[in-house]
Formats: C-alpha cells, sequence, structure tokens
C-alpha cells in the first residue's frame, strides 16, 4: 500500500474530523515522544492498518490544513522529554475521551510545535502585506 491509500483508508475510519486531528496530533507527538500516543495505535489498527512510529513519518508528515507534504521532510524528535502525561496508563485513559479532550490535554499549538506547508507560509505572507 503506498501512502495515499494508506491516508484514505484512515481517512474513510475516522471521517473527515478526525482525520484532521489525527494529522494535527501526529506531529505534535512525535515531536514530544518520537511515538505514536494510544489513540493512533488503536486508530491505526481499526482501519486495518499496521504501521510502526518509523512507517507513519513518511505517510503523515503532511500540513493538517491543506494535507500537502511539509517543507522539513522529517520531525524532529526529542527523546529528552519526561512526564507524567505521556506515559503509557496516562495515554490509554485519555484514549477513551478520543478525540474531545485532545486539545485540553496537550493545550495550545505553539509556533514551535507546527510545521508549515508552502501553501500556509503564503498565505500568511499576503495576509501581512495587506494590514
Amino acid at each position: 500500500m503506498n501512502p495515499e491509500e494508506v491516508r484514505e483508508q484512515l481517512q474513510r475510519h475516522l471521517g473527515e474530523k478526525d482525520y484532521t486531528r489525527f494529522l494535527r496530533d501526529f506531529v505534535r507527538a512525535a515531536r514530544r515522544k518520537g511515538r505514536l500516543m494510544y489513540w493512533q495505535e488503536k486508530a491505526l489498527l481499526a482501519a486495518g492498518l499496521r504501521l510502526t512510529f518509523q512507517d507513519c513519518v513518511p505517510v503523515f508528515t503532511l500540513c493538517h490544513v491543506h494535507r500537502l507534504p511539509l517543507s522539513r521532510k522529517s520531525i524532529p524528535v526529542r527523546r529528552d522529554v519526561y512526564d507524567v502525561r505521556y506515559s503509557d496508563d496516562f495515554e490509554r485513559a485519555q484514549g477513551q475521551l478520543f478525540p474531545y479532550s485532545l486539545t485540553e490535554l496537550f493545550g495550545p499549538l505553539t509556533s514551535n510545535e507546527v510545521d508549515h506547508c508552502d501553501e500556509c507560509v503564503r498565505q500568511r505572507e499576503l495576509y501581512l502585506a495587506r494590514t
């Protein structure tokens, strides 16, 4: 299965709204821990996809708004993060509330956690030029 087929299958399984959350939260979780969260693993398995974190990096490093490949080809993975929130037990408990608890769980995005596709950068520059 190629990356496009993988994404299409997961999108059909999750639906448009939750698939967009999957893309956004995949990048955030990858930056923080370098592995899939519990609910992400469950979503992949439920869709019939057996993918490891390393398999997912080239498949899901997309702009979650435009579904375009990100400018940076790989996600800088931090391996020095330790926090009780990232334990398997914590993720399992939060996964039961998916997708409603994710924003409250991880807080708002900060600029250093978000990769921007070329289209995002272009739109931002156009907006700034108008103001």
